[in-house]
């Protein structure tokens, strides 16, 4: 259902790919318009033209996802299928890029150790990529949100804006960030610090 809705959404983004020109001429300077320079000898000066191109700026968009097991069931298909439409319909396009990465929590003999799978990159994947990860993870382990975020921020996960380019977080969850040793108003201030540092220091715009 996600891959459908994003192959609709698709066909309208792909005016994203377009580029308009617009001529503005008569000008006093600017590049000569060949049409208006057999005009000069009769005291006629605006024979300039200047062109101008408008298109869409570059996108990029991570999606966050919580693997915790709180998103079991109904949210977690919501969340795949949103996932999938929005990965889709990027493909559509020419200038917008996707990522996906999955938080949880994963138990090595030393408690909970906070992880993130990045399980999709449009850049080098095919959509088949996000198809096949979400057949495999199902939400089972706990919330370490500000840790996983502090690790992608130094590991250089999250892409930043540019002139050419507007970058986006799109954060999907549940509940308060949580694990074991990382609770309470700590975690929760950490994470906020950590976002804050996102927004601030990559010039990511942020919606969770």
């Amino acid at each position: 259902d996600g891959l459908d809705m994003g192959g609709l959404l698709g066909k309208k983004l792909q005016l994203h790919n377009e580029s308009r020109e617009r001529v503005d001429n008569r000008l006093r300077q600017g590049k000569i318009d060949n049409r208006r320079l057999a005009h000069t000898g009769y005291d006629i000066e605006n024979v300039f033209k200047q062109i101008h191109i408008d298109k869409y700026k570059k996108g990029n968009i991570h999606i966050s996802i919580d693997g915790s097991g709180s998103m079991n069931g109904s949210k977690w298909a919501a969340t795949i299928q949103m996932t999938a439409a929005i990965a889709k319909a990027a493909t559509y396009t020419q200038n917008i890029n996707v990522q996906v990465s999955v938080r949880i929590t994963t138990n090595v003999g030393r408690g909970d150790t906070p992880t993130t799978m990045l399980i999709y990159d449009s850049r080098r994947n095919k959509i088949n990529q996000l198809v096949c990860a979400f057949k495999l993870i199902s939400p089972i382990s706990m919330t370490p949100e500000g840790l996983c975020f502090e690790s992608m921020y130094k590991k250089n996960y999250f892409i930043p804006s540019t002139s050419e380019m507007d970058s986006y977080l799109l954060n999907i969850s549940d509940g308060e960030p949580g694990c074991t040793g990382y609770s309470g108003s700590s975690a929760v201030n950490h994470t906020r610090n950590i976002i804050n540092k996102i927004k601030n220091d990559l010039n990511i715009s942020v919606l969770s």
